[in-house]
């Protein structure tokens, strides 16, 4: 990729030599030349004389690259190594036969065609440049500093798609190639890409740009004299308002549009993190929360109201009520930070840090930002009066104590020996159970806790069982204070394994709010007594809706379980930090409500995994087994494929209505559902897959190759979640040739 992206600059090099006409004479580089950041020479010009190579100034000290030479400012085109330290002024660039060196004090020798190709992230093409299908480019950190900044854009099959670094899955801009309009003039997409067009200018170079701001420019420098005088102008560019970039504001800030130009401010009651750079976001400047669980008279709670605002991310509650209402949910709490509001009496709880947040100007949303503040001061100094009130009780109850410690003391004494022995074993294997390595349990963990005694007495003593895990068994319940229908899973295993999987469940599910992924409410932990707490799922299981229903979903109920378990998923690997594999993903694991939306449960054998970790497979229960990837077997390490293999199996199942296996068909090659499936497609028999049910045959079989491809055996053969959602939307090709699964 790196000597391919040189290959193309000097292109453009070439081209513009021609575009401008110069008749400069050319310049021979000798083996052996060498190039300084601080004496001559320190770079090369083109031919044409319009760009240089070699050092330029970064930071403390400089970095090597291609500029588009300008008068009053020189416009970097190229830079190697872009996120890397800054170069020292005594190294210096070597060209041999190999290539270039960059030799400096410290390091020696560096190849310089050697590069890592995501050290050479691009943020722009240039004229003439083809940007291959696949290709992302990566904007500056700002307008100075070349680094990787915090947006990307890739580059689909006749498509654009520009999004967060950190969250890949929002797109908050796309550009498709048909309806062009003005665009058609400088974009044209062809079977080898994307290139950018010169229009047959003969004094102009454009260059189209990912900016710092996250907006996608295209822009024309245009030569008046041989002094290279030059002229900049913004030909065109993605959209108009720049708060329509996802993130250009950080956490717990917005953007407003002020003309052209976008402001960052941070939400009442918070700071910014660096008040130079207004983007970064900004920090609360009030008490924490943890004061809130305690119900002190001395916890004051205010709250802002801003009309217009729209909040990023996803809620972590969603439901119906008024304004005040709505408010007074988030008031009472201690997770709720915001609160959105629409006339349509829609109300959305957040959790801090506040993602995404703009100004809208609809006056139909309303958005209450609340934050609770602590008198600390009245933690420490109590009312003169109370406390000479509480001096006299506690002298009169001394003198009590103090004329009956002498009648009980030995009986006190017997009794604490008593005790202690007797429950010294019990207590020793409590905190047997609650010591285990890396449970997970940290401070940011903020769950309601309940007693066993609520839950036995919500069950109704565990009488209603929906459903049993390898965990344990599940049981509706009703709370008492609410009247809230909710989930309560008991564990059954309480040994040691037990308590790793009641962990790896809460750690796993605590910490995520996304509508594809069930809700865990709270939890129960009393010594061997381990429960979990999740929202009611009125439908049960998909398992229970495909294979038990008298009447079978229809096609478009089934497509919308299809794409939300496919985002449910790849929220999970492409959303969370660490990222999470849910190892298990099967109908039986997956919940649907009364608004057929499906939910992701059941987290007992997920794995949380660093960026750079894996975990070893482990046995599995063999019920689940169906669904497992091939490298199951051979003691592989745990990768996201997994859950792609096993969401293919089940996104066959949601097609068909059938299970995976099964063997009450009436012929052999209809036992196993993606061989089946497979012959059918090839021998274009799809309805038999259907049976009498009337759907477009078209989207059916772009569903099912999906599903053939999320079941290669190989796993860098399978795509990722993120291209199974835009392949199932419609938005990215599928391959034409389709290996048999």
């Amino acid at each position: 990729m790196a000597n391919l992206f040189v290959i193309l600059v000097i292109f453009c090099l070439l081209h513009s030599l021609v575009a401008v006409k110069a008749q400069l004479l050319s310049q021979n580089i000798s083996i052996g030349t060498k190039l300084f950041p601080n004496s001559y020479p320190s770079s090369w010009l083109s031919p044409s004389g319009l760009f240089g190579f070699g050092f330029y100034p970064k930071g403390n000290g400089y970095a090597v690259g291609i500029w588009l030479i300008g008068t009053p400012t020189n416009t970097t085109v190229w830079t190697a190594n872009r996120d890397d330290p800054p170069i020292s002024s005594n190294a210096y660039l070597w060209f041999t036969r190999q290539g270039w060196l960059l030799t400096t004090p410290d390091t020696q020798k560096k190849s310089m065609q050697n590069s890592k190709t995501n050290s050479l992230l691009r943020f722009q093409p240039l004229c003439g440049q083809y940007l291959p299908s696949g290709t992302e480019l990566v904007s500056s950190f700002s307008s100075s500093d070349q680094s990787s900044g915090r947006f990307g854009l890739v580059v689909e099959d006749y498509f654009l798609a520009a999004y967060p670094i950190n969250s890949k899955n929002i797109l908050y801009w796309t550009f498709a190639a048909t309806g062009l309009n003005d665009s058609s003039e400088w974009l044209n997409f062809t079977d080898e890409g994307l290139v950018l067009n010169n229009r047959n200018e003969t004094a102009a170079i454009h260059r189209a740009t990912l900016d710092a701001d996250g907006n996608f420019r295209i822009y024309s420098h245009r030569f008046r004299n041989s002094s290279n005088n030059q002229t900049i102008s913004v030909e065109w560019s993605g959209f108009e308002n720049p708060c329509q970039a996802s993130g250009f504001c950080g956490v717990n800030s917005f953007c407003s549009r002020s003309g052209g130009t976008a402001n960052c401010t941070c939400f009442p009651g918070f700071n910014y993190i660096d008040p130079n750079m207004a983007f970064l976001g900004c920090y609360r400047d009030f008490v924490n929360h943890g004061f809130c669980w305690q119900n002190l008279q001395e916890l004051t709670y205010n709250f802002t109201i801003m009309k217009g605002i729209m909040l990023g991310g996803h809620p972590y509650s969603e439901f119906s009520a008024v304004d005040w209402d709505c408010q007074n949910a988030c008031l009472v709490d201690c997770n709720c930070w915001a609160v959105l509001y629409s006339t349509e009496g829609d109300c959305k709880k957040y959790k801090l840090p506040l993602l995404y947040a703009s100004v809208d100007g609809s006056p139909s949303t309303n958005f209450t930002l609340v934050h609770r503040t602590m008198d600390l001061s009245a933690l420490t100094h109590e009312h003169p009066k109370r406390e000479i009130r509480n001096k006299s009780k506690r002298r009169r109850l001394i003198a009590i104590i103090g004329l009956s410690l002498g009648l009980l003391a030995f009986l006190f004494t017997l009794f604490a020996i008593f005790s202690f022995f007797l429950f010294r074993k019990g207590v020793q294997q409590y905190h047997k159970l609650l010591e285990i390595k890396n449970l997970g349990l940290n401070k940011e963990f903020t769950l309601r806790s309940f007693s066993y005694n609520e839950l036995e007495r919500a069950t109704d003593g565990f009488k209603d069982e929906l459903s049993s895990t390898s965990f344990g068994k599940v049981y509706r319940g009703t709370l008492l204070e609410d009247s809230k229908i909710v989930a309560v899973k008991r564990q059954e295993n309480c040994e040691q394994e037990g308590g790793r999987d009641f962990i790896a469940e809460m750690t796993a599910i605590g910490r995520i709010y996304h509508r594809n992924v069930i809700q865990l409410l709270g939890f129960c932990l009393e010594g061997t007594k381990k429960l979990l707490v999740y929202e009611f799922m009125s439908k049960g299981s998909l398992a229970d809706v495909l294979f038990q229903e008298e009447t079978r979903p229809t096609w478009e109920q089934r497509k919308k379980l299809a794409l939300d378990v496919a985002l449910g998923i790849s929220y999970l690997h492409e959303e969370c930090e660490p990222c999470i594999v849910h190892c298990s993903i099967r109908p039986q694991n997956i919940q649907v409500n009364n608004s057929w939306t499906a939910k992701l449960c059941n987290f007992e054998t997920a794995r949380l995994l660093m960026p750079t970790q894996n975990g070893i497979l482990s046995a599995v229960d063999r019920a689940v087994r169906g669904y497992l990837a091939p490298e199951w077997q051979n003691n592989a390490l745990t990768s996201e494929k997994i859950d792609v293999y096993s969401y293919g199996i089940v996104l066959l199942e949601i097609i068909c209505c059938r299970s995976n296996v099964d063997n009450t068909v009436s012929t052999p090659d209809e036992v196993e559902l993606a061989s089946w499936a497979y012959k059918c497609l090839v021998t274009n028999e799809l309805k038999k897959l259907i049976r009498d049910e009337e759907i477009e045959l078209m989207s059916l079989e772009r569903f099912l190759k999906v599903g053939f491809l999320c079941i290669q055996e190989a796993p860098h053969l399978r795509p990722s979640m993120r291209n199974v959602i835009l392949m199932l939307e419609g938005r990215m090709e599928i391959p034409s040739t389709l290996p048999k699964p």
